[in-house]
């Protein structure tokens, strides 16, 4: 048999784990290469070029998660892969062939997004800058998700705040023009060569079993010590839900803090944000647009930052049922929406005192006032800030039924299939007037017919688990009554903001659409599918 080369073993590592999606990914870009002439000339080109830059992001974010050289694939809190440290080559070189491997994948990458895709298609976009700049990132998420720090959960703050702070700061310099491009340039190369001898500081010290504590021992002792025995739980239900905060509970409101107060400079500084209340605004719906990525490992039963096993051997044998464990996770995902809505109020509130000149949110309030006249601004605003929790409680729980039947083809499925969802509906966004006209007339029937698929889903689902003992009658009528009132006040903000000359078929699509969003089945599907998890 022949030796592979450090570099060829590595690569190859990387290639065997990635390989079926790496082919998808590739007939993608090759897809996009062929036919983006054509619809270029098609097309208007504001369009055009959105439509294309949604897939070629998604290509991008694939093959960064592919070459993330770590132990559990694109999981950035489970470290270096321990059985390397075993091979008899040098730390360097363990540090240096990942490094170069992902650098070369971005550089690569982009060239051909941005040589085959637009440039042949008649739009010259930049090859340097977003190069080093996926190069950058690419280099220090390895490096960061290589450093021992301890708890292991820091190392994903650490990305949070060094990739996203540096990355905000340079996209200001360069839509500023504060520094020309070719200085941003220099400074990305350099954060390149830095990337390197921290991340051979952290693969050594991690290779000998050290460990980068964000506090020392000494400091630790004391608490440790005077904190007396800790009181027994009252039920195995509060033990199951202070496990579940202990693992998942903070992840979510300190991604959020972290993203809003990051989106706050960069909004305050130098009046980058020439209106305040889109400012306002973002700082908003961030909760919602981050439970969306949150939420796939909120599900999960193990600690965010290990290794997903598909179960959980300790957790499936406890003497408790799969109602009081999915019950736990509600009430923990419930708690993390809660306290993460908190600080964004927080967060708003001084966004005012930074932004608004005196008198600036009185101004913002009477113009909502003249849009939406007749007490309709007030109940607008009431309606959001109670639907905003919910949206965000959505979110999260989207993909609890799919993590927790413990199938990873499952997974890949749903996500093969949200995927060509958001594509299509995109697509029906962006290019609404070459949708034939008889499309337009069928949509309040498309979207019945989701409806029907929803409550024949319901139905099956929550007499399956009732049938089975792993929901009791209470949380059905519970379930039922929370979402009627959700759907109400969705249904009522959405008849207050919906302007007055929309089409009665438009409208009723809209409203439709607000009864199968408002999320129900998924209550009765969870216990489902870990019940099938633990019997498996």
């Amino acid at each position: 048999m022949r030796t592979l080369t450090p570099a060829l073993a590595i690569g190859w590592q990387l290639w065997l784990r990635s390989r079926q999606g790496a082919h998808a990914a590739l007939a993608t870009l090759a897809g996009l290469a062929l036919f983006g002439p054509f619809v270029f000339s098609r097309v208007p080109h504001e369009y055009a070029i959105v439509g294309a830059l949604v897939p070629a992001f998604g290509i991008i974010a694939y093959f960064m998660n592919a070459t993330l050289f770590v132990e559990a694939t694109g999981n950035l809190t489970s470290g270096y892969p321990k059985r390397m440290y075993a091979l008899p080559v040098p730390t360097r070189v363990l540090v240096f062939w990942p490094l170069l491997i992902g650098a070369v994948v971005m550089a690569l990458l982009w060239v051909a997004i941005a040589g085959m895709v637009f440039r042949q298609s008649g739009f010259r976009l930049p090859v340097l800058l977003p190069a080093l700049g996926l190069v950058a990132i690419m280099s220090w998420l390895q490096v960061l998700s290589w450093s021992p720090l301890s708890p292991a959960w820091l190392r994903l703050v650490a990305v949070t705040l060094v990739v996203g702070a540096a990355g905000g700061i340079v996209w200001s310099l360069v839509m500023l023009g504060a520094v020309g491009h070719e200085r941003v340039a220099a400074l990305l190369a350099v954060a390149v060569v830095v990337a390197y001898p921290l991340g051979l500081a952290g693969v050594a010290s991690d290779r000998r079993g050290d460990a980068w504590r964000a506090w020392p021992v000494w400091l630790r002792l004391p608490f440790g010590t005077a904190r007396g025995p800790r009181r027994p739980f009252r039920s195995p239900a509060q033990a199951q839900l202070w496990y579940e905060w202990r693992c998942h509970g903070l992840v979510f409101p300190i991604t959020t803090t972290l993203n809003s107060l990051l989106i706050l400079g960069l909004g305050t500084a130098r009046n980058a944000w020439a209106v305040h209340s889109l400012l306002l605004l973002v700082l908003f719906i961030m909760p919602v647009l981050l439970a969306t990525s949150v939420g796939t490992v909120m599900g999960r039963l193990t600690p965010f930052w290990v290794k997903h096993p598909r179960v959980v051997e300790f957790l499936a044998i406890r003497p408790m049922s799969t109602r009081d464990l999915v019950a736990a996770k509600l009430r923990m995902t419930a708690l993390s929406v809660l306290l993460s809505w908190l600080l964004v109020v927080v967060i708003m509130v001084l966004c005012l005192g930074l932004v608004d000149q005196p008198g600036g949110a009185a101004k913002q309030w009477q113009a909502l006032k003249v849009q939406f006249p007749g007490g309709h601004a007030a109940s607008i605003l009431a309606l959001a800030f109670v639907l905003g929790p919910a949206l965000a409680f959505r979110q999260l729980t989207d993909y609890f039924p799919i993590t927790l039947s413990g199938r990873p083809w499952l997974e890949r499925l749903t996500a093969a299939v949200i995927f060509s969802v958001v594509a299509g509906i995109l697509g029906i966004a962006l290019f609404p007037r070459t949708l034939p006209s008889r499309f337009l007339v069928a949509r309040p029937w498309l979207v019945a017919s989701l409806l029907a698929i929803k409550a024949v889903v319901t139905s099956w689902s929550f007499r399956a688990a009732l049938r089975r003992g792993l929901l009791q009658r209470r949380d059905l009528l519970q379930y039922t009554t929370t979402w009627m009132v959700l759907t109400a006040i969705a249904i009522g903000l959405s008849v207050l903001i919906l302007p007055a000359r929309l089409q009665p078929a438009t409208r009723t699509a809209v409203l439709l659409s607000v009864v199968v969003f408002v999320p129900i089945s998924r209550f009765a599907l969870a216990p489902l599918a870990l019940d099938w998890n633990r019997h498996r």
